[in-house]
């Protein structure tokens, strides 16, 4: 459910069962791919579209309020 603030409504939106999905280990897939990334020795930081709102600012090297976890 995806609610509109300016509205005052809502959107429901259906998602079939991941069993039925062309694809059903997509989930598990991506959820593992992501542990093992931030798992390993390199985490890369990316500037994204994502960055304004990212929740883990304060220890990003790249964000001005992370800058000082790298900084020496």
């Amino acid at each position: 459910m995806y609610p509109n603030i300016e509205n005052k409504s809502t959107k429901t939106v259906a998602q079939g069962p991941l069993g039925e999905a062309e694809n059903p280990d997509w989930a598990r897939n991506l959820v593992a791919d992501t542990a093992n990334r931030m798992a390993g020795s390199v985490f890369e930081a990316r500037n994204t579209s994502k960055c304004e709102t990212c929740s883990v600012k304060h220890c990003c090297p790249i964000a001005d309020e992370g800058r000082q976890v790298t900084d020496e």
